[in-house]
């Protein structure tokens, strides 16, 4: 534990920059860390003790003090962050001293069970006799647990490394999960007039029965995003285009009462949800002409988004530069695939590497654009 508070003290910088912090975030990351390593020697402690104590049967003292460390840490987050507003600082110091509470409280317990007969390290300066046999024994049951504490930082480094290239929200979502009453409707949101419902369009002035002003062009803006519906169909089955109308039928078939409910929640929140993310898009270069929302309800039956959000197999992205109404537009998103696919229709649906890698590129391009940094 000294050892790595020494060395973690002594190589800060560099240990930031391998984490992954910016120019921007890197005094932020050097102060989580200095407390940090700080607080590694009673870090390795704590870990030791509980690997300790649970060797001798002491499960209930070992888990009391993982519980009053959690505790101790989750108000200082309080106290540091919210209140006093030390931000990083503040979180890996509380962190810290969560572990030395933990420590004394281990230590406290060793010196009351002297005497009663379990197999512990004798603490009081009376009895505290060094002993090579009892110390071997010690280590070896102490080293696990200190490994294990060893192998939480160099996790929590490559996660420091995440979350710089991601984002924190994406990191937490990551590990947030829970299964979703999906709702049976694929919401399509359509911002620009192409694909299918150009096709439509100019078949009958109409998309998915919503009739449109005349004169639109190929690949024009819509006046407003229009709300376009279908329904989820089975594996290998194509899903069927419905009316807004059609959707509160369905939805009130599988909840009876709450049909017209669902719809219209639905609806507004996959156009507000298109709205915001086409206007971030388009001020980072790309156009996101329609994509698709799912929605799922949870235990206590409220209506949160699930599935796949904005990605290119769900969205139709195009580049702002050099778009032009009137014809089809170069796209970052499985478009390109399809336009393969369609034009060897004897292909047996295998892609030359040219394809894959020219995909892969234009996937590449899109998270350049969109969030500021290069793909790794």
């Amino acid at each position: 534990g000294f050892i790595t508070l020494v060395l973690g003290l002594v190589f800060l910088q560099p240990l930031a920059k391998i984490s992954g912090a910016d120019a921007d975030n890197i005094a932020y990351t050097c102060d989580y860390l200095k407390w940090i390593f700080i607080g590694a020697p009673f870090i390795m402690l704590a870990n030791g003790f509980v690997h300790l104590f649970r060797s001798v049967g002491l499960i209930k003292q070992s888990t009391i003090g993982l519980v009053l460390g959690n505790v101790i840490n989750m108000v200082l987050d309080y106290v540091f962050i919210a209140i006093l507003g030390w931000g990083t600082a503040g979180a890996a110091l509380a962190t810290s001293l969560g572990f030395v509470c933990a420590t004394i409280y281990y230590i406290v317990c060793m010196i009351r069970e002297e005497g009663k007969g379990n197999p512990l390290v004798p603490l009081t300066p009376k009895r505290f006799s060094p002993n090579a046999t009892r110390i071997r024994n010690v280590v070896s049951i102490g080293i696990p647990g200190a490994l294990i504490t060893v192998l939480m930082s160099v996790s929590n480094i490559v996660l420091n490394n995440y979350i710089s290239i991601y984002g924190s929200n994406a990191i937490a979502s990551y590990g947030i999960a829970y299964k979703l009453d999906m709702i049976p409707i694929e919401c399509i949101v359509r911002g620009y007039i192409t694909g299918s419902g150009w096709a439509s369009y100019k078949e009958n002035g109409t998309v998915c029965g919503i009739k449109l002003p005349e004169g639109l062009q190929e690949s024009e803006k819509l006046p407003e995003p229009i709300y376009t519906p279908s329904t989820k169909a089975d594996l290998g089955l194509h899903d069927e285009n419905i009316s807004f109308e059609r959707s509160i039928e369905v939805l009130e078939a599988q909840y009876p009462g709450k049909g017209e409910e669902y719809a219209i929640k639905i609806k507004d929140a996959t156009i507000a949800l298109y709205k915001k993310c086409a206007a971030y898009a388009l001020s980072k270069g790309i156009i996101i002409a329609d994509t698709k929302f799912e929605f799922g309800l949870d235990k206590e039956g409220n209506l949160v988004l699930g599935d796949e959000m904005l990605t290119p197999d769900s969205s139709r992205f195009w580049p702002l530069e050099g778009y032009e109404a009137g014809k089809g537009q170069p796209s970052f998103d499985k478009q390109y695939v399809r336009d393969w696919l369609k034009a060897n229709p004897d292909n047996d649906n295998l892609l030359p590497d040219e394809v894959v890698i020219k995909t892969v590129d234009k996937y590449k391009e899109a998270f350049a654009l969109l969030t500021g940094k290069e793909f790794i």
